[in-house]
């Protein structure tokens, strides 16, 4: 009979109490990190939702009456929208990545007053020093910052694509589709 090896890897559970605990440490650390990525959000689903508002304006546009005045200022609407709605989100990163930068400083220096109190005992210990040593090289925390606010945007504009699509024409429903399955295939290719 056939023994089943115990994989290493973590549960699902496990893995969630660690982002929660980083979720927690950053908090702690650095707010207003998340009220940048809530901006971000925020943003960035707005642009979504006014390009695809316009680009139906458009569309409804050159099949209905095909007045060229209100269709040429229906795209210079949407050019822009797009380039504030651009300007806005470099804004935001960059105040994002200040904050990313403020967030490592000071959870080096959490880190540092952890170890200051801790006893010369535990410090000796190696996996505590495995510890300290990942901690102090990894940028782990971003990573997870990341990845959640890559996920609530997405979810965001699910929402937001899905509501609009509905509304508008049941065949955009299929494209959009389309245009998720593409972008999944190609982040797994990428990975």
């Amino acid at each position: 009979m056939k023994e089943k090896k115990k994989s290493k890897s973590p549960s699902s559970i496990v893995m969630l109490k660690n982002v929660l605990f980083i979720h927690r440490l950053l908090i702690h650390s650095n707010k207003a990190i998340y009220f940048m990525y809530i901006l971000l959000l925020v943003v960035d689903v707005i642009s979504g939702y006014v390009s695809i508002l316009i680009l139906r304006f458009i569309l409804n546009e050159l099949t209905g009456e095909k007045n060229v005045k209100l269709l040429v200022a229906y795209t210079i609407g949407m050019s822009i929208a797009g380039l504030v709605f651009s300007l806005l989100k470099q804004l935001l990163r960059k105040s994002v990545d200040f904050h990313i930068v403020k967030t490592k400083r000071n959870i080096k220096s959490m880190l540092g007053d952890m170890v200051t109190n801790m006893s010369y005992g535990d410090l000796e210990k190696p996996r505590v020093q495995d510890f300290i040593a990942l901690a102090q090289n990894s940028d782990s925390f971003t990573d997870i910052i990341n990845s959640t606010s890559a996920f609530f945007t997405s979810l965001a504009k699910i929402v937001t694509y899905g509501s609009l699509v509905l509304i508008a024409q049941p065949f955009v429903l299929v494209l959009c589709l389309a245009v998720l399955v593409i972008e999944t295939w190609f982040d797994k290719l990428r990975r």
